[in-house]
């Protein structure tokens, strides 16, 4: 990379392998060299269940499969933190926080379109496409970013059930949600709020806490 970080195969690539030892081993050398330049914090595992061949990040996750995302998603989360942890405690010296992406429902995308609602039944939700976050959120995981969907037809950056009785209360976690990209604003896009002032105020009530803002948009 830019950082003259070693390049391994991408998640999908790993996934393939069916080796959750190998994860583990490529997870440690990305906290080592990214701890060495300054880096504090890495935007993985990706954790998205890629159920549509359609959708155009399948590269990104460890496939389609939630046992092996579940797996593979630990072993990245301990092996880049340094071991089981939380949000209270310090990260050990060499290790990063892990953010893990994008909750939830990603890769259920209508027709594959990025960003497209998430049309699941509620079983397939929880069999599915949650199992691999709450494998991270027992693992310790220090910062989730919640994704462009909307799950319930509610957007996930201001959906409460999702982000706080969901990942927060029944899976455990403890740390910070920062926000996709200018997906605050996107709450207001949906129709959600008269403005964006409001549309952060619902996204903050329901969870986030972090705006991660992209380009110039206001």
């Amino acid at each position: 990379g830019a950082a003259g970080g070693t390049i391994f195969p991408e998640p999908i690539g790993q996934a393939m392998s069916w080796n959750v030892t190998l994860v583990s081993k490529i997870a440690s050398v990305i906290a080592t060299e990214a701890a060495a330049i300054g880096v504090d914090s890495v935007f993985a595992p990706v954790v998205n269940m890629m159920t549509d061949p359609r959708f155009g990040r399948l590269q990104e996750g460890f496939g389609e499969n939630p046992i092996i995302a579940s797996h593979m998603g630990r072993a990245s989360v301990l092996a880049l933190q340094g071991g089981p942890g939380n949000a209270s405690t310090y990260l050990p010296e060499g290790q990063v926080c892990s953010l893990g992406k994008h909750f939830g429902a990603y890769g259920a995308a209508i027709g594959g379109l990025n960003g497209g609602p998430a049309d699941v039944s509620n079983r397939t939700l929880h069999e599915v496409y949650l199992r691999p976050w709450m494998a991270l959120g027992r693992a310790g995981v220090r910062a989730v970013m919640p994704s462009h969907n909307s799950v319930g037809d509610v957007p996930c950056h201001a959906n409460h059930w999702m982000l706080q009785q969901k990942l927060r209360d029944e899976f455990g976690f403890g740390g910070v949600a920062l926000s996709d990209c200018d997906d605050i604003g996107a709450v207001y896009s949906f129709g959600m709020a008269p403005n964006r002032t409001v549309a952060a105020a619902l996204s903050l009530e329901a969870g986030v806490d972090w705006d991660l803002q992209c380009g110039t948009d206001p």
